[in-house]
This record gives structure tokens, C-alpha cells and sequence, in this order.
């Protein structure tokens, strides 16, 4: 029963009570059906005085005050300030409304007030009410019914959060997002498809769509599309020229679906769409090239593709993981809440997880190089490697006494074994063998000649062969492109040997397959051997020395992300400042009458670049410290993705921990 078929209610059994003539039937009548339901607060305001005469049991619920200190309280107590100005304005309305006698339902009022706890807390709730006037037609008591609404304001603001998190990423994204109204009408078109075409929104908005879109001679496919998207469950691809404002045209595929209403009723047509107008003529252009080529530039297409979401998507996983962490360390063991955010903190690392794949290979992983011996990586992983493949492989290791030195990031390389050594485990279903061997060797100018991506030279040599189920040559034309996966549906993403490819790639080395059917598979990387010392691996501050009083001066563009950095540190007991870009860094390194230790910056943001600012406030402070921060590589602080001399970074998503052990390691660095 809602509030005005209650009050409906109070009404008739009012009613009834005087016509019987019965006063204590009246009362009666009151507290049955104000006892009624224990769920909501039912009330009665004496409008003589506007005091409380009666609340039900439910207020303790609601307020923490018992029935009896609350009828004690001024509605001032009760209400907070501007939710009181609400309510009496609300009253005050009523009074000055003529009525007869009684309740008139159509007169009742809903409205949403803010009370005050007991505990000082406010209670945001919903007020049904309405005015009961005696015989003579004078408003005499307000009957009413409150409800505690927190809930609903929690699942209204969840609404919200994610429906400007999708917003957001309708608009960020690099595809073209457009719906279509059953009358062919555009009833939206996102930011990026907007600025592809020339448009602005209003130009667009209402209008035909293949009148204003679509080539002519392409209208009569486009209608029969639409046909099949009013019988079909599925999405539909195609492909069709797109008209510009400018007169000229792209062609764009489009993955088209039609989206039906609550009832199961057609609403409207939705498709996302890719500009592929670039793309194929780079496919017309590489058909003409050797296919050697063709791979590598395929390739290479999809790395800066990924590369530039990396930025935007890094910046949302480093907040997104990092306060879904908060929440739960704020949650009691058992709580559903916990379990939830944990579940957001794995969704999280995963996706974080994918794009460092992505980044690895388009080869925009930011390395952190150093000269190494390829021999104890592999002795440092073995033991690893055994558990990782099963007691059913066998494995067995061959390292070169007289290896050589490379110059390269120790965890990407560990990577490149392990990822080798995964998919040697696949190739091998029923058990096997591996043998991963090192050795020094020297490609000559025929060796380079056959392979483009290869210069002649000293190089150390990293092979993994497997006695598995091989590959054919189809399958080896495609190994190391990303997503492509040779096992089933939700096994793998595809991107292991894509991630390998990337990391041998970037450090300046290249990797060779060589496979057939039933006999197994080799895989050989080749990585630039140096004349060069060993270097020693840095000393991890360990985490009692996390904390620290120095000042870290902020500067990121990313609202989100500069409030997180502050939070974490700020929690370490580092004193924080903050800067929205390098100007504002500036000024506030001018203002700061001590000492500023360092200088946490984010490395792409507008008109003033992080290397930028380094630079300027090099000149000013020569003995300030900075640290580097971002999602992808950017030119301005690495050469090839490799970082420059001195330079410290630490990349995006980053948690608390690790962002803490680098600020601790370039404060103490010399």
C-alpha cells in the first residue's frame, strides 16, 4: 500500500469514528493503523503549535530517537536546515489553500527531506503527507508517512556513476558510436564520429540518415540492411562509404544491432563503427610487398592502436583498482561488499594485465634497462617453470658457460621464457618434452638480408623446442599477430607470443619459429650481445620504510588520478601539493616558502609536457628530484622506449606499494 491510499485509509477510519461518535475510537483508529506498518514512520503534526502528537515505533529505526524523545524535539531538531525550510514551506502552502473538511487526497504532497540522526548523521527520506481540517473546513492536524530512502539515493547514485562512466567512454572512444531511430533519424552520434565527419552535434541530430550520410547508389543495400537488422537477434557487419561534411567520403564497418525496448518492443537501431578508409588502402599498398613486410606493418598498425588508448584506459585503471582497494581494506571480513570489490580489484589487474600485453607488443612498454646475463634469468626461473608446465613435461635447460651480456629489461625477458615456455605446455597436451638452451652467435649479412627486421652482428641466442603438435604454415604466418589463438573458445587471449614478439622487438632483437605438424615447434630469439659490465640490480626499499615527511609536489591533468596520488601519500605521511598542469606547478613551486623534495608528473599533458616542466624547473632548483609518470611511452623521456640516462618512471596502473617504493628510491638516490 503507498502513501496516499494509507492516508486514504486513516481518512475513512477517521470518518467512521466520528460518525460513531466515538472519540477513543479515534485514537484507536490512529494507533492500529500507525502500528500497522513498522516499516515507514507515521506521524501526526499539530498545526496549532506544529508539534509531533504521535510517531510510530519505527522512528527509533529511522532517527535513533524513541518514540518519546522524539515527540519531545522542534521539527528543527528533526529536519536539517534547508530540509526544514522545505517542509514548513510545504505546510504554509496547504494552510493557505481552502479546503473543506477532512483529508483531500488530491492535495496530498511527496517530498524529500534530509533528517538528523541521532547521532548527528543525516537520513535522507521521502514525506507523504496531507492536511486534516475539521468541520468547519480549518486545517487542524498533517497526517503523514516517512520513508527512509538511503537505499534508493545508493542505487541512484550507482545509476548515475556508471551511466557517466559509460557516457565517457561512448565519447573517449576511437570508434564511431551512432543510433538510429526506427524512422531512420540520427538520435546520436559520439564525439569521435562528430569530429571525424566535421559536424557538430545539432547538425546531425534528427536528421536522415541515409539521406544525409549515404553515398546514393549505396541507399538500397543500406535499406535491405536495415531490414535485416528488424529480424535479426545478432549483430550484422558491413561496410559502406560515409559522406563528410566536406563532400568527401570514408569507408567505415560498421557492427550494427538492433536494441528493443523493456517490453520487447524494436526501439531503435545501434552500430559502432571503425574509419577503415586508411586501412585498406594500406592493404591495397602491402599486397604489392613481400609478405615478410606485409606482416610487420599489420603488426605494427595494431601496436598504435593500442598505444593510444593505453593513456586514458591506464588513468582509469590506476584509479578504478586503487579506491576499490581502499573500500575494501575500510570492510570487515565477511562483508558481501568485500567480496564485490574484490571482484572489481581481479576485473581490474586483468584488464591492467591486457594492456600491458597490448603495450608489450606495440613495443610502448616504458623498459628499464640494464646489462644482464640471459643465463641466470633462466636458472632464476627454472624451478618456477617446472611447477608452471606440470610434472608430465619433462624439462631440461642448456646454458652456454661463455654467454655473453645483454642490455635489457630483466622482468620483460622473464617474460619472454615463461610466455615460450606456456605455450610449449599447450603444444604438448599428453606430456613431453622442452629444452631451452643459450647460446653466443653471430648472424652474418645473408642471415640479415633474409630477414628485414634483422642487422648482422654478435647476438645471444634464447631456444625453446617442444616435441608437440606443431604448427602449420598458416597458423606460423599469424603465431605472433595479438587475439589470434589456436585454442578453444575462453582459453587464451592470443596474446602471449604477441606480447613476446613485442619484447624482443624493443630490445632490439628479433624471433624466428620454425614448426611442422606432428613434429614439434622451436622458437629462436636473437638479442644484440654487448661488451659491456654487469649491472647489479637495485636494493627494493622494504615496506617499513615506506613512509616519509619529505614535500612531493603533484602534477597530472587527471582530476581522478591527482586526488588518488595525493590520498596515497598524503596516507604516508608525505607532505603533498598539487598542480592540474605545469603552469599551475610552477606557480605553486613560487608560492612554497620550503623545501619541495620532489616532483611526481605525469608525462603527457596539455601545453606543458612533464619533460617539459622537468626541464624548467631543473634550471630553478637543480637539486630537485623528479619521477615520471604514465600509461604508455612518450618521446620526450625514452628513446625507443628505453628510458634516458637518470630518468625515473614508474608506469600506469600503479598501486599504492609500488608508487610509495619509487618515490622512497628516488628520494634516496644520489
Amino acid at each position: 500500500m503507498n502513501a496516499e491510499d494509507r492516508i486514504a485509509q486513516l481518512e475513512k477510519e477517521l470518518k467512521q469514528a466520528r460518525q460513531d461518535q466515538k472519540p477513543s475510537a479515534v485514537s484507536e483508529a490512529h494507533l492500529n493503523l500507525l502500528n500497522k506498518y513498522v516499516q515507514d514512520v507515521l506521524w501526526i503534526l499539530r498545526l496549532s503549535d506544529l508539534r509531533l502528537t504521535y510517531l510510530s515505533p519505527s522512528v527509533e529505526q529511522l532517527t535513533g530517537y524513541t518514540q518519546e524523545e522524539a515527540l519531545n524535539l522542534d521539527l528543527a531538531a528533526l529536519f536539517a536546515p534547508k530540509s526544514l525550510e522545505i517542509v514548513i514551506r510545504a505546510i504554509t502552502e496547504e494552510l493557505n489553500h481552502k479546503g473543506e473538511a477532512g483529508v483531500d487526497p488530491e492535495r496530498s504532497r511527496t517530498i524529500e527531506a534530509e533528517q538528523i540522526h541521532k547521532d548527528g548523521s543525516l537520513v535522507p527520506t521521502e514525506l507523504a503527507a496531507s492536511i486534516l481540517r475539521d468541520a468547519q473546513g480549518k486545517p487542524e492536524l498533517v497526517l503523514g508517512v516517512t520513508r527512509d530512502i538511503t537505499q534508493r539515493r545508493l542505487f541512484e547514485k550507482k545509476l548515475q556513476t556508471e551511466k557517466n562512466f559509460s557516457q565517457a567512454l561512448l565519447q573517449a572512444s576511437p570508434a564511431f558510436y551512432v543510433a538510429i531511430s526506427l524512422e531512420g533519424k540520427i538520435m546520436l552520434a559520439n564525439q569521435t564520429m562528430l569530429e571525424a565527419l566535421g559536424y557538430e552535434e545539432e547538425e546531425l541530430t534528427g536528421k536522415d540518415y541515409l539521406a544525409t550520410m549515404v553515398p546514393e547508389r549505396q541507399h538500397q543495400a543500406m535499406s535491405a540492411l536495415f531490414g535485416q537488422l528488424v529480424n535479426s537477434e545478432g549483430p550484422t557487419v558491413n561496410e559502406n562509404h560515409i559522406i563528410k561534411k566536406d563532400g568527401t567520403e570514408i569507408l567505415v564497418e560498421w557492427h550494427g544491432r538492433s536494441v528493443a525496448d523493456e517490453q520487447g518492443r524494436l526501439d531503435y537501431f545501434f552500430g559502432v563503427g571503425i574509419d577503415i578508409t586508411e586501412r585498406k588502402q594500406t592493404e591495397l599498398e602491402h599486397a604489392r610487398l613481400e609478405e615478410q613486410v606485409h606482416q610487420a606493418q599489420k603488426m605494427e598498425s595494431i601496436g598504435r592502436l593500442a598505444g593510444g588508448i593505453a593513456h586514458d584506459f591506464n588513468n582509469l585503471l590506476t584509479v578504478i583498482n586503487s579506491y576499490a582497494g581502499f573500500a575494501a581494506e575500510d570492510l570487515r571480513e565477511g562483508d558481501p561488499l568485500k567480496a564485490d570489490l574484490r571482484q572489481i580489484q581481479e576485473a581490474g589487474q586483468r584488464a591492467a594485465a591486457l594492456t600491458r600485453q597490448l603495450l608489450a607488443f606495440s613495443r610502448k612498454q616504458v623498459l628499464e634497462v640494464r646489462v644482464l646475463d640471459l643465463n641466470e634469468v633462466v636458472f632464476d626461473l627454472e624451478k618456477m617453470l617446472r611447477r608452471l608446465i606440470g610434472e608430465d613435461i619433462e624439462l631440461s635447460t642448456s646454458l652456454a658457460a661463455d654467454l655473453g651480456l645483454i642490455t635489457a629489461d630483466p622482468g620483460q625477458i622473464e617474460q619472454v621464457v615463461m610466455n615460450l615456455a606456456v605455450n610449449a605446455k599447450d603444444a604438448m597436451k599428453g606430456g613431453g618434452k622442452l629444452c631451452i638452451e643459450t647460446a653466443n652467435i653471430e648472424l652474418d649479412e645473408d642471415f640479415a638480408n633474409q630477414h628485414a627486421d634483422t642487422t648482422a652482428g654478435p647476438y645471444v641466442m634464447l631456444t625453446a623446442t617442444d616435441d608437440g603438435v606443431g604448427m602449420s604454415a598458416e597458423v606460423m604466418e599469424r603465431i605472433f599477430e595479438p587475439f589470434f589463438t589456436t585454442r578453444g573458445k575462453n582459453q587464451g587471449t592470443g596474446l602471449g607470443l604477441s606480447t613476446v614478439y613485442g619484447i624482443v622487438k624493443q630490445s632490439g632483437g628479433s624471433i624466428r619459429v620454425d614448426s611442422k605438424l606432428g613434429r614439434g615447434t622451436t622458437f629462436k630469439v636473437y638479442l644484440p650481445r654487448v661488451e659491456a659490465e654487469k649491472t647489479e640490480p637495485l636494493q627494493e626499499p622494504s615496506v617499513s620504510d615506506l613512509r616519509g615527511d619529505e614535500t612531493v609536489l603533484v602534477v597530472e591533468d587527471e582530476t581522478a588520478v591527482r586526488n588518488l596520488t595525493r590520498r596515497i601519500l598524503g596516507s604516508a605521511g608525505y607532505s603533498v601539493i598539487t598542480a592540474a598542469n605545469g603552469g599551475e606547478a610552477l606557480l605553486e613551486c613560487e608560492r612554497h616558502e620550503d623545501k619541495i623534495h620532489i616532483v611526481l608528473t605525469d608525462v603527457v599533458m596539455p601545453k606543458m609536457s612533464g619533460k617539459e616542466l622537468s626541464d624548467r624547473l631543473a634550471k630553478i632548483y637543480p637539486d630537485l628530484k623528479v619521477l615520471f609518470m604514465s600509461g604508455y611511452t612518450d618521446n620526450a623521456i625514452v628513446q625507443h622506449g628505453v628510458l634516458d640516462e637518470g630518468t625515473h618512471f614508474i608506469a600506469k596502473p600503479f598501486n599504492s606499494t609500488d608508487l610509495l617504493k619509487k618515490i622512497k628510491r628516488v628520494i634516496e638516490s644520489k
